[in-house]
């Protein structure tokens, strides 16, 4: 009763009951401190965890995700590491939460490498949590910081490719060869990969890319993907077939 309470955001009346029970349940009480840490409650996050007379591995973690959560980054791994001094493992929510955190700041981004290069290499085996570290250095490091620990994953996924491909476009290179490289890998493109091929390509050549969304992936092009073309055409003087192409779309829309 006390996880379904803190499940569905009813935190109040969850403390209330967990402070009623005769033994305090360490999957309880990790599931509260997580449930603080989701809505943004640091205050009632650590009141719990300090009145802890025995914390275990997903009391920590749930800690270590509730400060990464809401954007303390420092705090996150400061307790990370002193979960890691007592003993216990950190969690994959964990570290994609920390890496996460660590992604919107120059700071958050120097303390997130030390996680990655220090602490928690040799944990990071999953894709979700090798992905979301790629992420951190695509959003904050260099091109070649980035090339260099997507290199490194040894669990890619389609998530992974498409976060270098985005960081290729951003850099304005060409996409292309990479997109290729993905899929001689085995890995099927998503409608999200498209929006990083498409822009900065000519109009003949996003129409060939959204042809080859349906007739080879099967992936419906969605606004977000005629607008790329509305904008190739902009920038090719015809705003008449611009406006046009996202017209049709809307008129095709339900």
């Amino acid at each position: 009763m006390v996880v379904a309470y803190a499940q569905h955001g009813y935190l109040d009346q969850a403390r209330i009951l967990f402070e009623d029970l005769p033994e305090k349940e360490h999957q309880v009480s990790g599931e509260l401190i997580r449930a603080y840490g989701a809505a943004g409650d640091l205050v009632g996050a650590e009141a719990l965890f300090d009145s802890l007379q025995h914390r275990d591995e997903r009391s920590w973690n749930s800690m270590v995700f509730a400060y990464a959560r809401c954007g303390h980054a420092g705090d996150s791994i400061t307790f990370l590491a002193a979960m890691v001094l007592e003993g216990f493992q950190p969690s994959d929510e964990a570290l994609t939460a920390i890496f996460r955190a660590c992604s919107t700041s120059a700071e958050g981004f120097s303390r997130g490498k030390l996680v990655y290069r220090e602490l928690c290499r040799d944990l990071l085996s999953s894709a979700p949590i090798q992905a979301e570290a790629l992420g951190m250095f695509s959003a904050q490091g260099s091109l070649a910081e980035t090339c260099s620990v997507f290199s490194e994953m040894s669990a890619r996924s389609t998530a992974a490719w498409n976060i270098i491909i985005a960081r290729y476009a951003r850099e304005r290179l060409q996409t292309s060869m990479i997109f290729h490289l993905m899929n001689r890998e085995g890995f099927l493109p998503d409608d999200s990969t498209f929006l990083s091929v498409l822009p900065r390509k000519s109009p003949e050549e996003c129409g060939k890319i959204l042809a080859l969304m349906v007739e080879s992936f099967n992936i419906e092009p969605r606004l977000e993907h005629y607008a790329c073309l509305a904008d190739s055409l902009r920038y090719a003087g015809d705003a008449k077939d611009a406006q046009e192409v996202l017209r049709r779309y809307q008129v095709r829309q339900p």
